[in-house]
């Protein structure tokens, strides 16, 4: 896919190079296979993902971007994602439903700050399956772009136990993970209600 947010040069340097990279890791997961993911699929899997996030979110129609152009530039050089940021893996089970991605949600959130109800939280949440897997980025920051801190977004819809449908592999000083959670979301309704759940 093309998008005019991103220049050739970098669509054909350090973005393919990450697309290439993390090839053998999306496979993995995106089939029924078993086992730990490692931190060393991890660093490759996690760049990718705030890639992917930060291209799509930036060709939205009629919205003014979330990531500054700041973040995106400092996301360029080092590939560490912008303060705030958490990533969820989850796996659907495809059952019944054809091969191929089956879309890309993204969508504005909002939230408060603990202790602070004037602050108001902004954020972008991002959500992509690909085969059996699921991922989601969350990016949160207080309004004026300052990191907010204990921050306690507002979640609309919630489907089961997220915790058991899902793994939080960022932030985190784990050294692997087990795959797949021990739940899945097992129809699209279940993916539409857990892309939107934190719509503002």
């Amino acid at each position: 896919m093309r998008v005019r947010s991103v220049c050739r040069h970098c669509n054909n340097g350090w973005m393919s190079d990450l697309e290439n990279s993390v090839k053998p890791v999306l496979m993995k997961m995106a089939v029924h296979d078993t086992g730990p993911i490692q931190m060393s699929e991890m660093a490759l899997l996690i760049p990718w993902l705030m890639k992917t996030a930060m291209v799509f979110e930036a060709v939205r129609a009629g919205t003014i971007p979330f990531y500054t152009p700041e973040e995106r530039e400092s996301f360029r050089k080092t590939l560490i994602s912008p303060s705030g940021t958490q990533m969820y893996l989850g796996r659907f089970d495809r059952q019944g439903f054809p091969d191929g991605p089956l879309g890309i949600h993204g969508n504005d959130m909002r939230g408060r700050v603990e202790e602070d109800p004037v602050n108001s939280v902004v954020g972008y949440a991002s959500t992509l399956a690909v085969g059996s897997a699921v991922f989601q980025v969350v990016t949160i920051g207080s309004k004026n772009k300052i990191e907010a801190k204990n921050i306690n977004v507002i979640t609309k819809r919630v489907i089961g136990d997220a915790g058991v449908r899902t793994i939080l592999p960022f932030p985190s000083s784990a050294l692997e993970f087990e795959w797949p959670p021990a739940d899945s979301f097992h129809t699209t309704g279940d993916l539409d209600l857990f892309a939107s759940r934190f719509r503002a």
